[in-house]
């Protein structure tokens, strides 16, 4: 595939519409493809998902600068590069940039690419740092009519179509201080003509008629008017008032997990941001049911608040 640079995006990007424009020198950039990515200067392998990431970031002489990626659960051989000296290591689920303290100041970009085999239905997630999150572009280069969602809210001009390509489209998604990124950020490209969302359910609620209606209403009423009696003899003869409610003080579960301590909470974030991301995968293969999905997302993104909520508290 032919190589564009940024630039060239930039001009298509004008092009295509009078609003907003996705923001090129965004801090954070993801680009997803299957096969070479249209806006990268390498020529990335055919027949496999790319999920290429870059971030900038400003270097000062006599600090070491720490740059981390996550990376998609499920991808093999990536490759990562960076226009600078640096020292590289993998992490637990990613990779680790270190540009030595003697490097000159000013800015780098590292960058790596995830290599996803291509299945039918592809999904993958990434986890953002909390310190870029207002700053974030994602492009995502699909088949028309190939259904993508992402965490974020597609703009309204989105998708485009793709400079040099027929049958292609880009999605476009940005994280912005006004609407930050969230700390998980995954996708979903499905076959084209297949449905994003699953079909509602039409459920039928049969409505009693007016000849079953007296059949119910009656004892009701009864009912509720036997009750209101019983509780107004209670309340004058005193029994009611004589009564006390024992009071049950609860701690609350982001108090009760301050307690661990900060290297187990940190733990505990890591283990359900990667619990999110293989739902979100399982989910999008169709490995899990809708039911149980949402429940295990309920229970996973509960847990995830009450473990941030007791690390802030535990600092």
């Amino acid at each position: 595939m032919r190589v564009l640079p940024l630039a060239a995006l930039a001009l298509l990007l004008a092009a295509g519409t009078a609003a907003a424009q996705p923001d090129l020198d965004a801090e954070l950039q993801v680009r997803a493809a299957l096969g070479d990515i249209p806006t990268t200067e390498a020529a990335e392998p055919a027949g496999t998902w790319n999920v290429e990431q870059r971030r900038t970031v400003h270097h000062e002489t006599g600090n070491d600068t720490v740059v981390e990626f996550d990376l998609p659960a499920g991808s093999r051989g990536n490759t990562p590069s960076c226009d600078c000296n640096f020292m590289q290591e993998g992490t637990n689920g990613g990779i680790r940039f270190t540009i030595p303290a003697t490097e000159p100041t000013g800015d780098v970009t590292p960058r790596v690419v995830a290599h996803i085999p291509n299945e039918p239905a592809i999904a993958f997630a990434l986890e953002v740092p909390e310190d870029v999150r207002g700053s974030v572009l994602a492009i995502v280069y699909s088949a028309t009519g190939a259904p993508v969602t992402a965490a974020m809210e597609e703009p309204p001009d989105s998708p485009l179509p793709c400079a040099d390509t027929v049958g292609c489209v880009l999605h476009y998604y940005e994280g912005t201080p006004e609407d930050p990124a969230p700390a998980t950020l995954w996708f979903s490209i499905l076959p084209p003509g297949s449905v994003a969302e699953p079909t509602p359910v039409t459920t039928t609620v049969t409505v009693p008629g007016p000849s079953e209606a007296g059949s119910w209403w009656l004892p009701l009423a009864v009912g509720l008017v036997l009750g209101f009696l019983v509780w107004a003899m209670l309340v004058q003869r005193g029994v009611v008032q004589r009564r006390s409610r024992k009071q049950v003080v609860t701690t609350a579960a982001h108090v009760e997990m301050a307690r661990e301590g900060k290297a187990t909470l940190e733990a505990r974030k890591r283990t359900l941001m990667a619990a999110l991301k293989e739902l979100e995968v399982a989910k999008m293969n169709g490995e899990v049911d809708t039911a149980a999905y949402d429940r295990l997302k309920a229970e996973y993104k509960k847990e995830t608040v009450s473990v941030m909520r007791a690390l802030e508290q535990a600092e």
